[in-house]
């Protein structure tokens, strides 16, 4: 399995932009824009011969590894798994006649 680009700049505070792109419209009249990037904490600590990492935003998501980096890249696979999974779960109570809208937020 391809591993995640990891995460592991913390947030910091920033003006926020919000588009909102119905998902009816024509595809003519939907702006694309590149893909909102995703950063958050890695904390990684030394646990004898292993690095352990978690992300404090993120309750749950956490990866371990041999070095710094396969710490953070499990890590960030890690993330990817459980935002997909929110997502798929919170979708499933939305009525099929609700108006669905995409938010990008930068």
């Amino acid at each position: 399995m391809r591993r995640l680009a990891a995460f592991a700049v913390l947030m910091q505070a920033c003006p926020i932009r919000v588009t909102l792109r119905r998902e009816w419209l024509p595809e003519s009249h939907i702006i694309t824009e590149p893909p909102m990037r995703n950063e958050f904490t890695a904390v990684i600590e030394k646990d004898g011969d292993w690095y352990i990492a978690y992300c404090p935003e993120i309750p749950g998501a956490n990866g371990q590894g041999r070095t710094k980096e396969e710490a953070r890249e499990d890590l960030a696979e890690a993330i990817a798994l459980i935002l997909e999974d929110r997502r798929e779960d919170a979708l499933r109570g939305v009525p099929p006649d609700a108006d669905r809208v995409t938010v990008i937020v930068e």
